[in-house]
Order: structure tokens, then sequence, then C-alpha cells
């Protein structure tokens, strides 16, 4: 019993010990809690970025195959431009072929009708199908027909050969286009069907990845899926209502600028009116300056006096030789005589000027002041021409109808789209025909700026904004900062703020 009761009281103290005495954990617990916090922040930060790199990857294979689709638009319209040269070329070096053959029948008809047997046509023709234009010459040489008329109907054969042999190489040349046309539009048929495909195939990826770090997220912060899923959406929508606010800064930027072009060209154009008067102005008075001038020195040479005649310069004697011993005779025969001196002609009388006064010249006129010009109003902006309003409307009307039809790379209706097939069929409905290539839709409009946009307009994106050969996505203009338009592969006709994606870099009037 001694042995119990030692042993009871033994343990007692540690059995009965205050449970709220404070457990301080060790320095170690404390480091490896941290590492852990450490860890997990840096799980769920690799995990929320493989998750922004896996929507940016979507993004980005969704704009790589509509790049290819649009670029295969292209090519297949640069193949059908090409068909077409095909057919004209060769209808072409048709007809100019006919013209030779004719211009030939013509040539060997002129032989016949002046040749005495049927010999000399035989030598013609077989010129004319053999060694060609100088066995021609020297048979035609040997003839003793009209050489100008003869040379008439070869000249023309002649030409119209040569013709037919441009036509001929021009047809070549056109079908070797398209068939270089047809192999492009080939190819480019082949990277489009290979981007979309891998465009499917890494929604489908990237979904199933999206799941697993959506559930790993899960896991790393103790919550599950659902709630993991909720909370990932909402950063997402709080990133996208950031990239929103972004675009609407760029919005506001570029409409801006937009506006300090207009000012500055209108600026320009009110000094260049205003030099133009200033201009105008100085060229009228150096015009009346040099009126008055010439009128003065008019005046002057009728108010001068008749200049008087040179008085007459009396002749100088010749002196006369000093006297001396006369000279020995000689056998010579006597000196010439002394000539005289050339009589003076009178002079001849100058009529004298009419005895009445010269009128006294008009004064000269007063210089007009000049005109201060007012300040030259601001010219209204460069006029854009207008859409017209039915072709707008119908074109609108036309793509609304379409709304929920899905998007399929080249398709052109009657119930599936591409961006560009929707606005080329939207606007055929308005009456104006444009090509199926955003590209060429944007060449053949007419340029305009975002503040210019009205309904009916069309709106482009571009791989580079300085590039329209770069275009790759457009949409219908509705109002109200809104568009129609086919989105990509995988979503529907919608209705969508021009805002939503990236900013627009070109925009246009048909």
């Amino acid at each position: 019993m001694s042995g119990v009761f030692v042993v009871t009281v033994a343990l007692s103290p540690s059995a009965q010990a205050d449970p709220n005495a404070p457990v301080i954990p060790s320095h170690s617990e404390v480091q490896a809690a941290q590492e852990r916090v450490v860890s997990v922040e840096r799980s769920v930060y690799d995990i929320q970025a493989d998750l922004a790199a896996a929507s940016q990857r979507l993004e980005d294979l969704a704009v790589a195959a509509e790049q290819a689709a649009e670029a295969y638009n292209g090519a297949l319209l640069r193949w059908e431009q090409a068909k077409t040269a095909v057919t004209a070329a060769t209808e072409r070096a048709d007809r100019a072929a006919d013209e030779a053959v004719k211009a030939r029948d013509l040539l060997a008809g002129f032989l016949v009708s002046d040749s005495n047997s049927g010999s000399t046509l035989m030598s013609f023709s077989s010129a004319l199908t053999a060694q060609g234009q100088h066995r021609l010459l020297s048979q035609l040489s040997q003839s003793d027909m009209s050489s100008r008329a003869l040379d008439a109907h070869y000249q023309t054969w002649a030409a119209a050969n040569e013709l037919a042999d441009v036509y001929r190489a021009d047809a070549q040349a056109a079908l070797d286009d398209a068939k270089a046309a047809k192999s492009a539009a080939t190819e480019a048929r082949s990277a489009a069907e290979s981007a979309v495909a891998a465009q499917q195939q890494a929604v489908s990826s990237i979904d199933a990845q999206r799941s697993a770090l959506l559930a790993e997220l899960a896991g790393v912060q103790d919550i599950s899926i659902a709630l993991a899923t909720r909370r990932q959406v909402g950063l997402e929508q709080q990133q996208a209502a950031l990239l929103e606010a972004q675009r609407l800064l760029e919005q506001q930027q570029l409409l801006a600028k937009d506006r300090r072009e207009q000012r500055e060209r209108r600026r320009l154009e009110a000094l260049a009116e205003q030099q133009r008067l200033e201009q105008e102005h100085q060229n009228e008075q150096e015009r009346r300056e040099q009126e008055q001038k010439e009128r003065a020195d008019a005046e002057a040479m009728e108010s001068a006096p008749w200049p008087a005649p040179a008085p007459e310069t009396p002749p100088v004697p010749s002196p006369e030789a000093p006297p001396g011993p006369a000279p020995e005779p000689s056998p010579a025969p006597a000196a010439a005589p002394e000539p005289s001196h050339a009589p003076v002609p009178p002079p001849v009388p100058v009529p004298k000027p009419s005895p009445t006064p010269a009128a006294a010249p008009d004064p000269p006129p007063a210089p007009v002041p000049p005109p201060v010009p007012p300040p030259a109003p601001e010219p209204p902006p460069a006029p854009v021409p207008p859409a017209p309003a039915e072709g707008a409307q119908a074109a609108i009307n036309f793509a609304y109808a379409q709304l929920g039809e899905p998007y399929v790379w080249a398709a052109a209706g009657p119930d599936a789209w591409d961006c560009s097939g929707l606005t080329m069929g939207a606007w055929a409905q308005g009456g104006v025909s444009l090509p199926h290539y955003s590209v060429a839709q944007y060449d053949v409009t007419t340029p305009i700026t975002v503040s210019q946009l009205r309904p009916g307009d069309l709106i482009f994106w571009a791989s580079d904004p300085s590039d329209p050969g770069s275009i790759f996505h457009m949409g219908l203009y509705i109002g109200n900062d809104e568009m129609i338009h086919a989105p990509r592969t995988g979503r529907n006709v919608s209705i969508e703020n021009i805002w939503y994606w990236e900013t627009p870099d070109f925009f246009s009037r048909p």
C-alpha cells in the first residue's frame, strides 16, 4: 500500500497541471509554419499564373486562327482575280490572232489579184508560213506590184502578228499567275485548317488543364472546388474590369488625339487661307503700282520737248605747204588734181510739234490702303462622304437578322459567317459590293476617324496598327459604341461594344 501511495503522490501533480498554461512553439516549428505559408502563397500565385497563361493561349490561338482564315480569304480573292485576268487576256489574244489571220488573208489576196500565175501566190504563201518575214520581203522585191500598197498590207500583217504574239504572252503570264495564286490559296487553306484545328484542340485541353488547376488551387487554399472556381471567376472578372477601364482610357485618348488632329487641320487650313488672301492683296498692290509707273512713263514721254537739230560743223581747211625751191620736173605724168571736199547735204528740216499745249497729266491715284482681312472663320472639318441612309440601314437590318448564327471560317452565309463574309453580305443588301476579304474591304472603302463613325461604317483590327495590310478582323458599326460581328470559331454572330477587346485600329465608310 505504501508503494502505491508513493506512486500516486508522484503522479498527481502532472495529472492536475493547469490547462490554461501557454504552449510556446519552438523556433523550428515557427520557421516550418512560415515556410508552409510561403509555399502555399507561391503555389497559389503559380496556379493563377498558369490559369492566366492558359486563357491567353486560347486568345492567341483564336487570333492566329482568324488571321489564317482571312489570309485564305485574301488568297482566294487573288485567285479569282487571276482567273478573271486569264479570261480577259485569252480573249484579247484570240481577237488579236483573228486580226492577224485577216491581215494575212488580205495580203495573200492582194498578191493573188496582181500576180500573173499561181506560182507567185505559192511563193508568197510559203513565205508567210515557212521562213517568215525575210523570205517574204525577198519575194516581194521581185514582184512588179505597187510597192506602196504592198508595203501597207505587209505592215498591217506584221503589226497584227506582233500584237497577237504580245497578247499570247500576256495570256500565258496571266495563266502562270493564276496557277501561282491557286497554289497560294491551297497553302493558305491548309494553314487555316491547321490553325483552327489547333485552336479547337487547345480549347479542350486547356479546359481540362483549367479544371485541374482550379482543383489544385482549392486544395492549396483549403477550400472547395466550387468556391475556388467562383473565386477565380471573380478574379478574372476583376481583371477584365481593369482591362475595360484601360480600353476606355485608350478610347478617350484616341478621341482626344482625333480632336487635336482636327483642330490642327482647321488651324492649318485657316492659316493657308489667310496667306492666300495676303498674297492676293500683295499681287493686286504690285499690279496697281506697275500700272501707275507705266502711265507716268507714258505721260513723261508725251510732255517731253522735241530735241533741236544739231548745228552744222564747217569743214576744216587743209594747211598749205611752206614755199621752197621748186623740184625738177620729172617725166612722170602730171599729178591728179586735188580732190575737192564732198559737199555737206543740207539738214533735213524737222517738223515742229503741234502748237497745242499738252494736257496736264492726271495726278496719280492715291494708293489704296491695304484692306485688313477679317479673321478667317474656322473652316468645317474635311467633308466625309456620308453612308447612304437607306443602304446603311439595310446593311444593319441584315446583320441583325444573322445574330446567333455560328462563325465558320471562309463562310459567307446563308447560315454561317466569318467576319468579312458577314459585312460583305450585309452591305450587299445595302447596294454596295464588297470583296470577301477584310484587307480588301478597307482598301475599297473611304478611311475615316473614330470620331466620324456612323451606323453602317466598318471597324477593323490589325496586327500592326500602322499597316492596313495586317487587318485580320472587322465588324459592322450600329451606333452607341456597339457593333455586330462574327467573332471567331466557337462563337456566334453577336452584338458587342467596339472596345470590348483590343483597341480598333482602322475605320472606313462604304
